[in-house]
This record gives structure tokens, C-alpha cells and sequence, in this order.
């Protein structure tokens, strides 16, 4: 990022042209082409004008992963890490099951810190509160309301206490019965500890109850064993964050989901039309949709009547030009006091294919072996990188199960932008062209090769080199 970005300039203003316009963006790129780098530039540059939510989609299996990454993701983003979340926090994360998704992060070294915090915050508020109060003589028992961490008002006649801000009386203690297994225990109160019977104290900011003694929030452990699967109404609330919290700072939001593709994973057949259904009621909000699979992005975004179809703007993330790229070489090695000849990054650049990734990884490697390389050493660079990469490759081509995808594989390393006609077939034993092309189709479904050349220009280096051998 800073000074070391460049060669995105046209992109980038794309995007940013795009977001002002109140629309959505998709960024496709292969891996190593640049597109986190872009994003998250395009924070750094912009972070005055509007509020980036960066979220980071890789690995999520179902619907609830996907909701805790996206929450935990936009306060964090947002608000910073949860022990230091202030007032404007918790005002917008009001949703009970979505407040245990953030506390669930909380480390236990830190949390008679923050939970000093919280009760200071709480605390504070009621005095501000009864400062604006005609004094009443007698005081009753100071309360925190469980659900908003406000301020509970005593009113006499009802022998209750109110809450102004969520309009309710609050509930009277909460009771909790323990797991079947451990039934023969009698239910038991939320202000004793189900573990070691010690009182535990209500943090008011996060509203759960924490035991000192065993170091931990008891209760939202036994609430976890029969917790209820996730309501509409907490589905909506949870994609609704950036939306409010895009009202609250009166500005615009801009999510940033990478590798969005990764949604697939999730066996419910309606998540798609549920977040579109959601992001479209978004006004103040701009959604990025980033990834490395042409194919599953298309089928999401481009095809027609799917669910996602016209919502966003496609762009896609192509090589950096050879001309920047050798100019970024020698402005790098010139700055750190070296020298690199034109014959040298036109090597590097040359087997990099144009991504950044990898002309910023040789590079790195080169400089260790000489500031001022020789031709001979920045080959040996070249021979280095696809060596610290080959346990990858190696479970890459693992699970590559077919002979002929492998052969195809092969061929293609070995005779890149050879036209894949009937002489190319017979050449390398490919059956027939229709078996080709739908090796080809099958491979870009996984993201191996796009436009019938392979994705990954050192994942060829290693093919020629290691396949063989």
C-alpha cells in the first residue's frame, strides 16, 4: 500500500466513481493479482470520506459463520476490538444473539478490565440521568436495564422498574434450567455461578453476568447447549449493521466482502436472495464483492435470473503492464541503495506473468542474494520461489484426480498460447477436442486456468520442473 501501490489508478477510480454513485461493485482477480491490495488502498485513501468495512468470507460453511463473520467483522472494522466498543457501539448492536457473537471474542486476561469499564460507562449514564431528576427523598436499589445497559427508572406505583429507552419494565431475575445431563441440579439463578455457586456480577455493557472466580461469562455457555437456530429477525439485524451504523455516523458505509465466492459453501439455496433481498433495502451502503473465481462469480452476478443479476458493476482485475512493473523494480532496488539491470526485471516480470504478487516475492528473494544481480542470480531468485511454493503445488496436483485434466495440464505448461486444435490434441494424447474442452470448462470451474492458459504463471515454472521429474 502507500508508496508501494501501483498500476491501479484507473481501477481504482472505477470503484471509487462507482460508490459515489450509491452502487455496488464486483472485483474479480486471480490470486496474487492485487485485488486485496486494491481494497484495501482504496480504504486508506478514502477512509475521510466514507466508512470501509472490510470482511474476509474464506472459510465459512453455513449461515451462522457467515453472520458471525459479518458481524464481528463490521464492529470490529468500525468500532475497534470489542473491550474498548463505546456508547455508539452497543446502540446499534441491540440484538441480544449478536452481542454474544462479539463477546464471544473477548480474552480472558482482559476482561476484569473491560468489565471495570463497563460498569464505569453504566454508571456514568445513570448519574448524568438523575442529575436531570427532582431528587424524591427515598432512593431505591440502583438497576441497569439487561438489555440496553441504560439506567432504570423506580416507579413506585407498580413496584417495578422502567426503562425509557426500550419502553418496558424490566423482567423481573431470569431463570435458567441446566442441560438434561444435568438435570438432578436444581434450576438455577442467573446471579449464581452453575459452575462453582459463586454470586457473579451483571456486566452492564455487554449484559451478561461474569463470574470472578472462574474467570468467565458461566451463562452463555449453557445458553449456547439450547441455544435456538437463528430467527429472520436476527438474520436481518445482522446484515442491517452497516445500514445503521452508516445512519448513525450520518455518512455512507462501503462493505468489502472477499472472496465472495466462498458463499457457495453454504448448502441453504435461499442465502442469496435473502442478502440480496437485504442489501437492496441498504441506501446509505455500497457493497464490494470481491473474488478469484471467474466462474462461480459469473453464475451469481451475470447470469440471468440469478440472484444477484444486475446489481453490481463487474470489473475485472487484468496483469499489471511489463513497462510499471520494471519501473517499480528498479525505483525499489534503487531505493534500498541496490541496482538491477533491464535484463533482470524483464525476467521477472516476464515469468510473473504481470502479477504483483509474484514480481514483489522474487524481488524480495533476489535483494537477500545481491542488491546489484547478476542474470545467473536472479534466475536462482526464480528457482527459490517455486521451491518455497512446491509443498502447495504439490497438494494442488494431488487433487487433480483425472489422467487427462493432469495431461492437459502438462501439455499446457509445456506449449503455452498454442491454439488447442486437433494437432494439439494428437500431440499429447488428449482423446479427442470435446474431451478438451470440457477438461478445460471442469479446470475453470476450479479456478486452474482461464482462457485455456493456466491461472498461475509459477504453478507452470513448477509443472515443467517438478511433473516431469
Amino acid at each position: 500500500m502507500g508508496e508501494k501501490f501501483v498500476g491501479r489508478s484507473e481501477e481504482m477510480s472505477q470503484v471509487l466513481r462507482t460508490i459515489r454513485l450509491g452502487e455496488s461493485s464486483v472485483i474479480v482477480s486471480p490470486n496474487g493479482m492485487g485485488k486485496s491490495s486494491l481494497l484495501a488502498e482504496l480504504a486508506r485513501r478514502n477512509a475521510s470520506e466514507f466508512v470501509f468495512v472490510p470482511i474476509d468470507l474464506t472459510g465459512i460453511t453455513d449461515e451462522s459463520t457467515l453472520l458471525n463473520a459479518m458481524t464481528r467483522g463490521t464492529m470490529k472494522a468500525v468500532y475497534g476490538n470489542v473491550e474498548s466498543f463505546k456508547a455508539d457501539a452497543w446502540e446499534v448492536l441491540v440484538n441480544q444473539k449478536l452481542r454474544r457473537v462479539v463477546i464471544d471474542g473477548i480474552k480472558p486476561d482482559s476482561v476484569r478490565l473491560f468489565g471495570a469499564r463497563f460498569v464505569e460507562f453504566s454508571a456514568q449514564k445513570m448519574i448524568d440521568r438523575e442529575a436531570e431528576e427532582k431528587p424524591t427523598g427515598k432512593r431505591p436499589d440502583i438497576r441497569m436495564c439487561p438489555t440496553c445497559g441504560g439506567p432504570l427508572k423506580w416507579i413506585e406505583k407498580y413496584s417495578k422498574h422502567y426503562c425509557y429507552r426500550c419502553k418496558r419494565y424490566a423482567p423481573v431475575r431470569r431463570t435458567v434450567k441446566l442441560p438434561v445431563s444435568m438435570s438432578a441440579a436444581p434450576p438455577l439463578d442467573e446471579h449464581i455461578c452453575p459452575r462453582c455457586r459463586n454470586e457473579l456480577q451483571f456486566v452492564h455493557k455487554y449484559s451478561e453476568y461474569y463470574c470472578d472466580k472462574c474467570d468467565r461469562y458461566p451463562m452463555i455457555e449453557f445458553r449456547k447447549e439450547a441455544q435456538e437456530n437463528l430467527t429472520p429477525t436476527d438474520v436481518a439485524e445482522a446484515l442491517d449493521l452497516p445500514e445503521r451504523i452508516a445512519n448513525q455516523k450520518a455518512t455512507r458505509a462501503v462493505v468489502m466482502l472477499d472472496e465472495f465466492q466462498e458463499i457457495q459453501a453454504i448448502e441453504d439455496p435461499a442465502i442469496l436472495d435473502t442478502l440480496r433481498e437485504r442489501f437492496e433495502m441498504h441506501g446509505n451502503v455500497s457493497y464490494i464483492f470481491a473474488g478469484n473465481n471467474r466462474q462461480l462469480l459469473s453464475r451469481i452476478f451475470q447470469e440471468k435470473d440469478s440472484p444477484f443479476s444486475d446489481f453490481a458493476y463487474w470489473l475485472e482485475i487484468e496483469p499489471i503492464s511489463e513497462a510499471i512493473l520494471q519501473r517499480f523494480l528498479m525505483d525499489g532496488f534503487a531505493s534500498a541503495k541496490g541496482k538491477i539491470s533491464k535484463d533482470a526485471t524483464e525476467l521477472i516480470v516476464g515469468v510473473s506473468g504481470g502479477i504483483p504478487y509474484y514480481v514483489q516475492k522474487i524481488a524480495h528473494e533476489l535483494f537477500h542474494i545481491s542488491p546489484s544481480p547478476t542474470l545467473r542470480q536472479t534466475e536462482n531468485a526464480i528457482d527459490s520461489v517455486v521451491k518455497h511454493r512446491s509443498p502447495m503445488y504439490s497438494v494442488l496436483w494431488e487433487s487433480v484426480r483425472s489422467p487427462l485434466h493432469r495431461k492437459y495440464l502438462l501439455a499446457v505448461a509445456n506449449e503455452p498460447k498454442i491454439p488447442h486444435g486437433e494437432d494439439f490434441v494428437r500431440r499429447h494424447g488428449l482423446r479427442s477436442r470435446s474431451h478438451v474442452q470440457r477438461t478445460e470448462k471442469q479446470l475453470e470451474m476450479r479456478g486452474i486456468i482461464r482462457n485455456n492458459e493456466i491461472v498461475d504463471p509459477i504453478f507452470v515454472l513448477w509443472l515443467r520442473s517438478t511433473a516431469y521429474s
